[in-house]
Parts: structure tokens; sequence; C-alpha cells
């Protein structure tokens, strides 16, 4: 069944986790929430493995940049709703494909926000 399949792909994404094969893992997690959207123990795994991956530069640009963007922090100030909609257009630039390197200087410009 589909459920006894995501907690095997759920422990091999462990397994690869934890000998830091970044790639390997978040393909079985991601696998397993596919199989499983609703479970939270594979939503939190997925995500601290995804941080993890990130932080040690292993994501691929486009996944690194979509990861970055998604983490962003838009600070409560008057023009919030703004940020707000830069990040969702970035998000959107980097998802249709847009070049890397446009992303990477828009996110960068954003941060300094």
């Amino acid at each position: 069944p589909a459920q006894e399949l995501a907690t095997f792909l759920s422990i091999r994404g462990a397994c690869c986790r934890a000998a830091t094969n970044w790639l390997w893992a978040l393909g079985a997690l991601q696998h397993a929430l596919k199989l499983e959207p609703k479970s939270v123990g594979h939503q939190l795994l997925f995500a601290a493995t995804e941080r993890d991956a990130f932080a040690a530069g292993a994501l691929p640009k486009t996944a690194a940049l979509q990861f970055a963007i998604r983490s962003l922090q838009i600070p409560s100030r008057p023009d919030h709703a703004e940020l707000i909609a830069r990040n969702a257009a970035l998000n959107a630039m980097n998802l249709a494909g847009a070049d890397e390197g446009v992303v990477d200087a828009s996110l960068s410009c954003l941060e300094s926000n």
C-alpha cells in the first residue's frame, strides 16, 4: 500500500540525510510526501532536510533560489504589502524558469530592503 511505501521512503530519506546525501534524501522525502501529503512527520523531515541542504550549499541553483525566496522574512513596515507582492512575483519568475542571474539579483535587491 501507499502508506507502507511512504514510510519506507521516509526512512530511506532519513538515512540519506544522516549520510549528508542531500539530493537523494530530498528525492526520497519528496516521493513520501507525494504519497502521504498530510503526514506532518514527512513534512517536517522534508523541511529540515531542505534547510540543511541549503545551508550546506548542496541544492542546485534553481532549488536554492526557490528555498531562499520561500524563506525570506518580510518585515512589518508601511510597504509590507508591496514587498510581499515583489516576493510573489520573484517566486513566479523563478518557477517559470527565468534566468538564474536575474532571479538572484532580484532576490538580493529584495533582501536589502
